[in-house]
């Protein structure tokens, strides 16, 4: 018996690497240690999603285990790019101020909370000119950045 999509999307990342494969492939722990990867720290920038909103965005050297202590925030999943360590506030502080998530307000105040504000953005990152013109006209580059 094989799996189907269907059965294998709730089952996330390694289960979709056995898509197509019998059950018994699946329950094979040498498969499994066959297609296992190393766990590592993930340093960079992530964004959590509800929906189609990117509804927060944040920064860490260690993003899978930041993303799970964000159990207070409402979001159904996320996506991150990798980075620099040394990279990390102007990466965030770009798509903060880009994109202005509604939990990365402060409530009381009303203002926008990113690591550098735009102003310095805009005078110490001449690419960052660059990537919106780029993204205004679906221009698409690499950056220091990997996703």
């Amino acid at each position: 018996m094989f799996l189907t999509p269907d059965e294998v999307a709730p089952m996330g990342r390694l289960a979709r690497l056995f898509a197509g494969e019998t059950a018994d492939a699946f329950l094979d722990k040498s498969n499994v240690l066959e297609r296992a990867e190393p766990c590592r720290r993930l340093c960079g920038v992530y964004f959590l999603l509800d929906g189609d909103d990117i509804v927060y965005i944040g920064q860490s050297t260690n993003i899978i285990n930041r993303i799970a202590q964000h159990v207070d925030k409402a979001f159904e999943r996320f996506a991150y790019i990798e980075c620099e360590q040394s990279a990390l506030n102007m990466v965030e502080s770009i798509f903060i101020h880009r994109y202005r998530p509604k939990l990365n307000f402060v409530r009381v105040a009303g203002y926008l909370v990113a690591p550098v504000s735009l102003s310095d953005i805009r005078r110490t990152a001449p690419v960052y000119h660059q990537a919106m013109a780029d993204q205004e006209t679906g221009v698409t580059k690499e950056s220091t950045c990997s996703q």
